[in-house]
């Protein structure tokens, strides 16, 4: 609601939920790969996160305009995430058995 409010430094704020964001999915990344593999270094991970915490510092160290951005591009994060989500879930999904056969009532 802030955001939408423009009480704070809406570029700023974003720049900081996508460099941790970006970190910590990242972080977990290369974790669970190299839980998997020990013999494999996750350096695409490692760097995603350096890239992340990289954002996250370069915006408290950067002198960054206020700049205010529309309201109705802050509501939509739900739905992307939403997208992305059902997206990724398609491959899993199976059908019913019955599907395509003709009720017959016994």
């Amino acid at each position: 609601m802030r955001l939408q409010l423009g009480d704070v430094n809406q570029l700023q704020t974003l720049m900081v939920v996508a460099g941790w964001g970006l970190f910590i999915v990242a972080a977990i990344w290369a974790l669970s790969r190299y839980r998997s593999d020990r013999t494999v270094i996750p350096w695409v991970q490692i760097i995603s996160a350096a890239v992340g915490l990289l954002l996250v510092l370069t915006t408290y160290v950067a002198q960054i305009p206020d700049t205010t951005i529309p309201f109705q591009f802050l509501g939509l994060p739900p739905y992307i995430l939403t997208i992305i989500v059902v997206a990724g879930l398609v491959g899993s999904v199976r059908p019913p058995a019955a599907e395509g056969k003709v009720y017959e009532k016994q």
